[in-house]
């Protein structure tokens, strides 16, 4: 297992902030596959909308999904042949900013695994903490840090990485 932690200045931080709060241009729709303890689901980022789900409740772009501490869930994308894996403590945002985003991760820790896939890879992206991660039939984990960056395990294939900062992308494998 190949690890690439990619510090970031307060700019890059900001830059990821962005990312997950603008609004969702893609409209993937997901669905809950497992679900344990106690995992919200945000529709559209609104906090006064949290509902509790179960396995097989839908999810749309733009859904915040929280999980809580003891809480995990599973949830796929089928358009984009997408699971993720999602731990106890987490923050994810459905669809991104701009096209080909699957999920922004916000906070906490998340298995993706991505599957073969004939679409463009462009169509099949993360967004983290100062990087965008575009795949190819790969399985990774990724977590966010308390200063604000994020940590890449590749468990098979390879992932490329985006810094927000601008400086070249670097490619992952395993």
């Amino acid at each position: 297992m190949r690890r690439s932690s990619a510090p970031i200045a307060a700019l890059a931080a900001a830059a990821g902030l962005a990312l997950a709060q603008a609004p969702p241009a893609a409209r993937l729709a997901s669905r809950f596959d497992e679900v344990k303890s106690k995992v919200v689901r945000l529709p559209g980022g609104d906090e006064r909308g949290a509902t509790r789900v179960a396995a097989g409740d839908p999810a749309e772009a733009g859904d915040v999904v929280r999980t809580g501490a003891f809480a995990r869930a599973v949830l796929s994308v089928p358009e984009r042949a997408a699971r993720f894996e999602l731990s106890s403590s987490s923050r994810v945002r459905l669809a991104g900013p701009e096209p080909g985003i699957v999920l922004v991760l916000e906070s906490g820790r998340l298995k993706a695994v991505f599957d073969a896939f004939t679409g463009a890879s462009e169509e099949r992206r993360v967004a983290a903490p100062g990087a965008l991660l575009a795949v190819r039939g790969t399985r990774y984990g990724l977590e966010t840090t308390s200063d604000g960056g994020s940590v890449l395990a590749v468990f098979e294939g390879t992932v490329e990485v985006f810094p927000v900062d601008g400086s070249p992308s670097l490619r992952v494998e395993r």
